[in-house]
C-alpha cells in the first residue's frame, strides 16, 4: 500500500511540474505588449514624414546567432555583441520603419535583456510596439543537459 502511495505521490508531482512549466503565463505583468510605448530619453518632436518611406523587416532570431541549437550563449557580453552587429545592420538599411521578429523581451536564454528597447535607444527611435507572441514559464530546449535548458521566456514581435 505504502509503496502505491508513493508512485501515486510521485506521479503527482510530476504531473504539477509539468502542467506549471507548460502555463504560458509568468509573473511579469504584461509590458506595453501591442501598445506604442515612447523611448525614455527620446526626442520629442517628430520630424515630417518622407516622401517615400523604407520599411526593413528583420528576423533576430533572439540576437542569439548560433546559440539556440547549443544552448544559452556564454554571457550577456555575447549576446550584447550579437545585437550590436543587429544594430550596424539596421543603421545600415537606412530604414524608416523596421520590423523585428523573434525578438526576446526578458528571457532567461538571453540574461532578461530587453532587445526592442536596447535596439531603439542604440538607433535613437523615438517609439516602439511590441507584441508577445510566445511566454512561458519553462522552455527544456536542448533537452539535454538540462543546465543549458532556455528556461523562461517570453519573446514576439516589435
Amino acid at each position: 500500500m505504502l509503496e502505491v502511495a508513493m508512485t501515486l505521490a510521485i506521479l503527482l508531482l510530476l504531473l504539477g511540474a509539468v502542467l506549471w512549466a507548460g502555463g504560458g503565463k509568468t509573473l511579469h505583468e504584461p509590458h506595453g505588449s501591442g501598445i506604442v510605448e515612447a523611448i525614455p530619453g527620446a526626442l520629442e518632436a517628430s520630424l515630417p514624414p518622407p516622401p517615400e518611406l523604407t520599411v526593413l523587416s528583420y528576423s533576430i532570431a533572439y540576437g542569439l546567432n548560433d546559440s539556440p541549437s547549443t544552448g544559452l550563449p556564454p554571457g550577456p557580453a555575447t549576446v550584447y555583441d550579437c545585437l550590436d552587429a543587429i544594430i550596424e545592420t539596421i543603421a545600415a538599411s537606412g530604414a524608416d520603419v523596421v520590423l523585428l521578429q523573434e525578438v526576446d523581451f526578458a528571457s532567461r536564454r538571453t540574461y532578461d535583456i530587453d532587445q526592442l528597447h536596447y535596439i531603439a535607444e542604440a538607433l535613437g527611435w523615438g517609439f516602439v510596439a511590441r507584441v508577445i507572441t510566445w511566454e512561458c514559464r519553462y522552455l527544456p530546449y536542448p533537452f539535454w543537459p538540462p543546465w543549458r535548458h532556455a528556461g523562461r521566456l517570453r519573446a514576439g514581435q516589435g
